[in-house]
């Protein structure tokens, strides 16, 4: 029965799911980049990843920021410097 399953290709889709329905990890940069989406999530006042309350100008959670890589870290400071 094992067999079957180590032929197939693993689903790397599945992978990347975020836990609560939000954006998935590999998109935040391109969220961040989108000043439309995160006013949206601001808007909606929940994490666009996680859906927590607690956000900052950047649509994001204290914890999902900070698993931020360097790039989607430079990407969100242009919402720091706007305030």
């Amino acid at each position: 029965m094992l067999d079957r399953y180590r032929d197939k290709p693993i689903n790397n889709d599945y992978f990347s799911l975020s836990a609560n329905g939000g954006v998935a990890r590999d998109r935040v940069l391109l969220i961040l980049q989108n000043p439309k989406l995160v006013a949206g999530a601001v808007k909606r006042g929940k994490c666009f990843q996680c859906f927590a309350v607690d956000i900052d100008q950047t649509g994001l959670c204290l914890i999902c920021r900070s698993f931020l890589s360097d790039e989607e870290r430079h990407a969100a400071q242009r919402y720091y410097d706007a305030v």
